[in-house]
């Protein structure tokens, strides 16, 4: 008697399920929250909150309200320490690298937009907490939209430290369990509403990637927290609960150009156009307050450098191109961009039934589908890319759709995708397994130094193959 046979004398899916939500429960909403705020010292160096690098422009866009210096959200960079710029200079020359493109497109690069990079406001600098743990020391960039500073705003009601070391990795755990359950039961709506050993292994894996996988509470940044709203989006949008869909979309929105691509879906799919008019009194109430408090000046304050925050930077494949071959034709990445989503569209019209309205007796593969490729396209062709975004936005909320296109495929499809899924799982949890497995042995080289760097690129492509397959062949038994 194999290992499964055992497991289902002794234990049904139902309650494997239940139990593997309780555990996840357990970590990201008790046990981890309270070693936060009471004995962080014991908890792993992967999320334990440390250099707060991205964290504290999010803290000086809550302080920027609660201070009403709103005149002082964005910095103003320095011009002088551009003049000999290297950071896009490639390994490898082409002839489509062009010399002159970092000193005339980088001026106003955030990554540089630093003590030493920017001209931090006078208000801002007064209010701002001193001396923390950066090796540049206290960072001001501030690049993202007004109204983010608002939801951003209730941070500043306590002290910098608590905040970054408490508050926000604690929200962070919150929306890891929102991902952990809902990519849970994503897979019990593929599976058509029953519970099943997949439904408890998903929450399992993502249980697993809360303790060992690059989550980003280590620097402070807001992908934990996008992750669960991705999750949540999806899961929404399969059962058509609009108003859910529309409060977990407006963070991806307002923080990163996640589920833009949503929007034609929106427009077109007569039974979504609830969550239109959701969307438009949720962005009107945000951006009339921020206007009321900050008048027109800080809107035109972001457009201005809107086109100056497209330089590529990460390890996805469009920084990765620039950064080691010189390859940089914005025009080719656009298209690109453009012709995956039309085939995405193309799919999903084509083998939804009766066009956009799916028949609700059958899972909405075809959907899931259309998520999941919509996601990788971000992950592939967005200009700011790093390997979190693959794990965070795209594996594991939608790790059930994977695994459910596993049981459905035949053949050496099938053997692919679950060795693809099983490597990528391991790949993205983090090194313990594979140092467990071999120790320091070549194979932990050479998948952490080769592989581990263009997961960003290896995973969203994996998923949008995928995708496509499901889209334009629907191989559906």
């Amino acid at each position: 008697m194999n290992f499964f046979h055992y497991l289902q004398n002794k234990i049904g899916p139902a309650e494997f399920t239940k139990w593997s939500l309780r555990a996840a429960a357990l970590w990201l909403l008790a046990v981890y929250p309270l070693l936060l705020w009471f004995s962080p010292g014991v908890l792993p160096s992967l999320i334990k909150p440390a250099g707060h690098l991205d964290f504290y422009q999010y803290y000086s866009g809550a302080v920027v309200v609660r201070e009403r210096i709103w005149d002082s959200l964005y910095a103003t960079p320095k011009w002088d320490v551009y003049n000999a710029p290297n950071h896009f200079v490639p390994a490898y020359r082409t002839f489509l690298f062009d010399p002159a493109f970092a000193s005339r497109n980088l001026a106003f690069y955030p990554e540089y937009n630093t003590l030493e990079g920017s001209d931090r406001p006078p208000k801002l600098k007064a209010v701002f907490p001193q001396g923390d743990a950066s090796p540049e020391g206290p960072v001001y960039s501030y690049v993202y939209p007004p109204p983010t500073a608002l939801l951003c705003s209730p941070l500043a009601l306590v002290n910098f430290d608590c905040a970054a070391n408490r508050l926000w990795p604690t929200a962070a755990a919150l929306f890891l369990f929102f991902l952990t359950f809902f990519a849970s039961r994503i897979y019990r709506i593929l599976q058509g509403g029953a519970a099943s050993y997949g439904e408890g292994l998903v929450a399992l894996a993502c249980l697993v990637f809360s303790t060992r996988g690059e989550t980003t509470i280590i620097s402070g940044n807001v992908n934990p927290i996008l992750g669960g709203c991705v999750a949540c989006c999806c899961y929404s949008l399969l059962r058509s609960r609009m108003l859910a869909f529309s409060c977990a979309y407006i963070p991806l929105i307002i923080f990163k150009p996640i589920g833009l691509a949503w929007l034609p879906l929106l427009v077109l799919g007569r039974k979504y156009g609830r969550a239109l008019i959701y969307l438009t009194a949720i962005t009107l109430i945000l951006n009339g307050i921020v206007m009321a408090a900050a008048g027109i000046k800080v809107y035109r304050d972001f457009l201005s450098i809107c086109p100056l925050l497209s330089i590529p930077v990460g390890h996805g494949l469009v920084p990765t191109l620039l950064r080691n071959f010189g390859f940089y034709p914005h025009l080719l990445y656009t298209i690109l961009n453009l012709a995956g989503l039309g085939l995405l569209y193309y799919g999903y019209l084509k083998n939804g039934e009766k066009g956009w309205a799916l028949n609700a007796s059958r899972p909405p593969i075809i959907l899931a589908a259309f998520l999941a490729g919509t996601l990788a396209l971000v992950c592939l062709f967005n200009n700011v890319s790093w390997p979190a975004y693959g794990s965070n936005f795209l594996f594991f909320p939608l790790l059930g759709w994977m695994l459910h296109e596993g049981n459905l495929a035949t053949g050496a499809w099938r053997t692919t995708i679950r060795a693809v899924t099983l490597l990528s799982f391991l790949i993205l949890v983090g090194t313990g397994f594979w140092y467990l497995l071999f120790g320091k042995a070549t194979i932990t080289f050479f998948i952490f130094d080769l592989l581990f760097p263009y997961e960003g690129i290896i995973v969203p492509l994996f998923f949008l193959l995928i995708a496509l397959r499901r889209l334009l062949i629907a191989p559906e038994r």
